[in-house]
């Protein structure tokens, strides 16, 4: 497949900087890639290359939303959300050939219906990059189809809610369940779920997003959570690294700190990403 050649072809990108960075022998470097990907690689421009390492909205190739955002007094993310780009337009093409990207990430005011998306989706697809696409939908409130009324998909309280039922099955079921619509509509990656623990009640950003405030909990749930997606052949992406959960801020319009040391967030925050990452189901 196409798209899983663009991910071995990112891949052996970062691994090929990290053996000029690290090694000046070559009796210490691991296998290269395979010669599907170092044929792919050699006929690939820098450009192109570097253009696989970014992941934009869709708004970010067309220069003349941003033209007309400058010259407004209120140049805001709401003024974006107004457009509603959900179209691949002329303006979108031609930066596109400067500079393809990677991924492009679609959000709720770039969906309009299944009718619009399966039209917008094969002219992403065309773009120059082979784009992957991708999407945040978490379930909850943070579900840019299941949230969207002219969808007929399962909706889902909230992953608090299925932290609450302490059945890493029912983290399983729901992944499994978005992971399904979402291969169904066409997207790669989805960018859930959310793998904090929320430990701060003054949190204003995470709350019922993250499973639980205790990481014994938490854990399993995100791991289960992932394996749904993954078995519905959408690649899911643990988030916030490395914990949202014990902030009070909302990174959204500036920045979050965690007042904790390393060996406290080894204790709670690390251990879900930690399990994530290894893929140990409960």
């Amino acid at each position: 497949m196409k798209q899983n050649r663009l991910w071995l072809i990112a891949a052996s990108i970062a691994i090929y900087g990290a053996m000029v960075m690290t090694s000046c022998s070559t009796d210490d470097i691991p296998a290269g890639p395979t010669d599907e990907v170092d044929i792919q690689l050699q006929k690939m421009t820098l450009r192109e290359k570097v253009g696989q390492l970014f992941y934009v909205r869709p708004e970010c190739l067309d220069t003349n939303i941003h033209f007309n955002l400058v010259s407004t007094v209120d140049n805001s993310a709401d003024d974006i959300k107004k457009i509603k780009l959900q179209a691949v337009n002329a303006t979108m093409l031609g930066v596109n050939k400067k500079y393809p990207v990677g991924g492009i990430i679609l959000y709720a005011h770039n969906i309009e219906d299944e009718a619009q998306l399966a039209a917008f989706i094969p002219q992403i697809r065309a773009l120059k990059g082979s784009p992957l696409l991708c999407i945040d939908e978490e379930g909850g409130r943070v579900a840019r189809i299941g949230n969207n009324d002219n969808f007929m998909v399962e909706k889902f309280e909230s992953m608090g809610a299925i932290g609450a039922t302490g059945d890493p099955q029912n983290a399983y079921y729901c992944g499994n369940t978005i992971g399904t619509y979402l291969k169904k509509y066409g997207f790669d990656i989805d960018f859930a779920p959310v793998a904090d623990v929320n430990t701060n009640p003054e949190n204003i950003v995470i709350g019922a997003r993250a499973f639980s405030d205790a990481p014994e909990v938490a854990a399993p749930m995100v791991v289960n959570y992932l394996q749904g997606l993954k078995d519905a052949g959408v690649t899911g992406c643990i988030k916030h690294f490395p914990g949202h959960g014990d902030t009070k801020a909302d990174t959204h319009f500036g920045y979050a700190q965690s007042l904790k040391t390393w060996e406290q967030m080894k204790g709670c925050e690390m251990i879900t990403f930690r399990q994530a990452s290894s893929g140990e189901r409960s």
